[in-house]
């Protein structure tokens, strides 16, 4: 394949992928979460990070993400803690809550996906797996 084909299909493809899962966890939040929201509480679960930090990460501004944050911190799905030696940091962590249900939407939408992998032939799954290891190895995380 042409690289600038595979550029255009990559392109096309990845950003169709993910309106695609959007929409089946937007789905599952049944009007609980935006999907805004539910990335952030997503995100947080794998690591702690700063107020400033998810901010710059979803491209918004602090403000911004003060009002997203509310609404997890009242509905008891994550927790604001300003940093005892720089009062201007403030950490942001899921609670208990806020982590069983980021599972549950992850595993919800594994399932949705499992299913539709499961439709494909061995050889196709194989080859799935070893085009997703080649993608992971050329766009590693930031």
């Amino acid at each position: 394949m042409h690289k600038t084909e595979s550029s255009k299909q990559i392109l096309e493809l990845i950003p169709r992928i993910m309106r695609l899962i959007r929409t089946e966890m937007r789905g599952h939040a049944q009007g609980q979460l935006t999907i805004p929201q539910l990335r952030i509480l997503l995100k947080l679960t794998r690591t702690t990070l700063t107020h400033r930090e998810v901010a710059e990460w979803m491209g918004i501004t602090p403000a911004t993400l003060t009002r997203m944050v509310d609404v997890l911190v009242h509905r008891k799905l994550a927790t604001r803690k300003t940093d005892p030696s720089d009062r201007r940091q403030i950490h942001l962590t899921p609670t208990t809550l806020g982590k069983k249900m980021a599972e549950n939407y992850m595993k919800q939408t594994d399932i949705w996906i499992q299913k539709k992998v499961e439709g494909l032939s061995i050889e196709n799954q194989n080859g799935l797996l070893t085009g997703l290891s080649i993608l992971a190895e050329l766009f590693p995380e930031e």
